[in-house]
Formats: structure tokens, sequence, C-alpha cells
């Protein structure tokens, strides 16, 4: 499948763009986060066509490549911690919060979590005697939805203890970065939030 892509250069073009190496970017050397073949050839198709700025593609390549692996190394943290990822974003929700508890699409919208993924994930955290729920009165009738979630003692204290090994992980990668590449990093990753479509359904 072409994918349209005979509209932008000739098909004859290919074997060429296989061929050419990745040209340097003109403002800066081209990132080793873009080794991976794919990626390879997405900037080769870029700076042999008309589709975009091909040191723009570059960049948001860049960052969506380093942005995977650094998801990738976290996970294995939150793994070692016997933890997943939507466990611990929900945890750190509700310890936001805490002592105040949750509602079930207040913690959905907090932690990022689409509901049915977020049912499952209260249902193991609830069974390790991490969170507790309560509804709103004494009714036997009320809604899941409109349950109330809040972490418990045992709940707190494996938050805190799994915040630190993250955020020290966290703090390690950001190591290589001088005080001004990180401030340059910030800027530029609000600036795309803020391009980019909202998520929020």
């Amino acid at each position: 499948m072409t994918y349209g892509l005979h509209r932008y250069f000739p098909a004859s073009a290919k074997t060429a763009i296989l061929a050419h190496p990745v040209s340097p970017m003109t403002t800066a050397a081209q990132p080793a986060c873009l080794s991976a073949q794919p990626f390879q050839m997405l900037v080769r198709i870029a700076r042999h066509s008309d589709i975009g700025d091909p040191d723009g593609c570059a960049a948001i390549l860049a960052l969506l490549a380093t942005g995977r692996s650094l998801r990738a190394h976290l996970q294995r943290v939150l793994t070692s911690l016997d933890l997943s990822e939507v466990k611990f974003a929900v945890l750190v929700s509700l310890y936001a919060q805490d002592p105040a508890p949750c509602s079930l699409s207040e913690l959905s919208a907090q932690a990022e979590v689409s509901r049915a993924s977020l049912r499952t994930t209260l249902d193991a955290l609830s069974a390790g005697g991490w969170i507790e729920t309560a509804s709103p009165s004494a009714s036997a009738s009320v809604r899941p939805s409109a349950q109330r979630i809040s972490l418990t003692p045992r709940g707190r204290t494996l938050t805190e203890k799994t915040v630190r090994p993250f955020l020290t992980a966290v703090a390690r990668c950001g190591e290589v970065l001088s005080a001004s590449e990180r401030q340059a990093v910030t800027r530029s990753c609000n600036l795309l939030q803020d391009r980019l479509p909202s998520t929020a359904s």
C-alpha cells in the first residue's frame, strides 16, 4: 500500500530515497533517536518531497521516538515496583486529592484513563486493600459512577513509597540536559501541547 505517497514524488524515486543517507538537519546533527528504520524512512521521504518542512518533521519524530523510549524506561521502573502505569496514575491522582475522595468520572479525567480500564484497575487496587469506595448515601441503589473513591492508609503508604524511586528515575533522565536545555524542552512541549487538539471527550 502506498497511502497516496505517489502524489508527492514519483514511484521511481523510491530506490533513490532508500539509497540516500539521511542528510543532517540544517540546525543540528541528525538525532540518534531517529535510528529506527521507520523514522529514518519518514525523514527521507520528508526530505525528498513537499509534504512538509523536513527539519520540523525530524524534530517531531525525534520527540515521538524519545517519548516512546522514556515511557518504556519508566514502565520498567514501575514494573520493578509491582505497579502498572494505570495503577500508578490512579494512586497518584487519589493522593493528590487525599483525604478528599474522588468520583469515578473525576478520577478518569485526572488519571487520563478510560472508565472501562479504570473499573478493572480499581477492582485490583481494592482487592489489594489500597483503596476504598463509599456511596454518597445509604441507598443500595446508588450507581457505581456515584461512588466515592479514596486511598486507605495502606494505599497512602504505598503511593509515598513508590513516588520516590519513580521520581528518582525521572530526575536521572533529566541529568543529561543543562538548565537551559531543560527550559527549552519544556517550552517546546508546552507550545506543541497548545497547538494539538484537546484529548478531552
